[in-house]
């Protein structure tokens, strides 16, 4: 996919402008135009996530990557490139009081799973150890198991990308001039 814009001010101009400033700065920047890319994206992703409770919607966010997170993710990060992580990654707080990453459950409905087999939950009231009944059949025990149909893949997450590209370009390029206008003076 090809996209070619006019931006007023031209690219190479604000691209010079921030050569002339320290790295400090610069970097300053550079984040929060890359910030500014992603809300797009995150917008688009919180309308195509199906919504039961809402935790899930409510945990997209970004995360700026570190040089060693972003060679784990594969991506190379260095002088005039920053790097960071939108999707389901933001913390949320559960029923029981602690707080997790709805990234895991955010993967699998993007890429789906397959169907398995996994050990159905004890009826009724908790026993003590907290294991569903089982038959005991001489030294084996053999718990009731039930066929897990997997979760069909959405892939909200590229879907969302194709959809913003162009405006993840122009929110890119309006934070930059916004950043820059702020950073001047400084």
């Amino acid at each position: 996919m090809n996209i070619d814009y006019d931006f007023n001010p031209p690219i190479d101009v604000l691209v010079r402008e921030m050569a002339g400033m320290e790295k400090a700065l610069a970097r300053k920047v550079l984040r929060s135009s890359t910030v500014a890319a992603a809300r797009p994206l995150k917008a688009a992703m919180r309308s195509l996530l199906p919504s039961r409770t809402g935790r899930l919607r409510r945990s997209v966010g970004h995360r700026t990557l570190t040089k060693s997170g972003a060679a784990r993710t594969g991506v190379q990060v260095g002088d005039g490139i920053h790097a960071i992580l939108v999707g389901a990654i933001r913390r949320m707080k559960m029923a029981d009081g602690t707080r997790k990453t709805h990234s895991r459950l955010g993967l699998w409905l993007d890429q789906g799973t397959q169907a398995n087999y996994i050990i159905a939950p004890n009826k009724g009231r908790a026993r003590k150890g907290g294991r569903p009944k089982a038959l005991k059949l001489g030294n084996s025990l053999f718990y009731p198991q039930v066929v897990h149909p997997g979760i069909t893949a959405t892939n909200w997450m590229s879907r969302a990308n194709v959809r913003t590209q162009s405006q993840q370009v122009e929110a890119f390029h309006r934070g930059m001039v916004r950043a820059l206008e702020k950073y001047r003076n400084v």
